[in-house]
C-alpha cells in the first residue's frame, strides 16, 4: 500500500499517532566540518495529531476562551491542499507532496543523527546544533513533512512502513 492510501484511511482528528521520518538536515555551510558527509536525522514522534484543521483548532480554543470563532487560516505558504486536512502539494512542483503533523503540549518529538550510516557522537553532535539554522515557534505547532521521508506512521492498531 503506498503512504497516501494509507493516510488518506486513517481516521481525521486523532491524536497518539506515531510518525517516523528521515531526513537530510538543513546545516548552515560557511566553517561547518561536517560537510560533505552523509548526514542523517531520523525523527520519531509521538502523540503527533493528524487529519486536523489548524484552522478549527484555533477557534475551537477562541471559542472556550469566550472569543468568537472568526480565525481564517491562510493558505500554507508555497503549498496547497490535495487531500484537506492530511496531505499538501508543492506549488511549485506539485509531484512533491507533504505530511501535515499537529504538535501540542504533551507531544513527544526525539531526533538521532547519523553521520555515514553511524550513529553520531556527542562532539559531532555539538557542531550539528552550531551549525542548525534557528526557527521560530509558535504555541500552537503545524509542520509538512515531505511524504518520501514518512518512514512510518502509527494510528491505534494501523501500523505501516514506508
Amino acid at each position: 500500500m503506498d503512504i497516501t492510501t494509507f493516510v488518506l484511511g486513517l481516521k481525521k482528528g486523532v491524536f497518539g499517532n506515531k510518525v517516523i521520518t528521515m531526513t537530510e538536515p538543513k546545516l548552515l555551510k560557511r566553517g561547518n566540518p561536517l560537510i560533505g558527509q552523509d548526514i542523517k536525522k531520523i525523527t520519531f514522534y509521538s502523540n503527533i495529531g493528524l487529519g486536523i484543521s489548524y484552522e478549527n483548532t484555533i477557534n475551537n480554543r477562541k471559542e472556550r476562551n469566550g472569543e468568537e470563532r472568526d480565525f481564517e487560516a491562510e493558505k500554507p505558504f508555497g503549498m496547497s491542499w490535495e487531500h484537506f486536512p492530511f496531505i499538501l502539494k508543492s506549488d511549485k512542483n506539485p509531484s512533491q507532496k507533504y505530511l501535515r503533523l499537529q504538535f501540542y503540549a504533551n507531544t513527544k518529538v526525539k531526533s538521532v543523527f547519523l553521520i555515514n550510516g553511524k550513529l553520531a557522537t556527542p562532539n559531532e553532535l555539538e557542531i550539528i546544533k552550531q551549525f542548525t539554522p534557528k526557527k521560530n515557534e509558535t504555541e500552537i505547532k503545524v509542520v509538512s513533512v515531505k511524504l518520501e521521508n514518512v518512514k512510518k506512521i502509527k494510528q491505534a492498531n494501523l501500523t505501516a512502513r514506508f
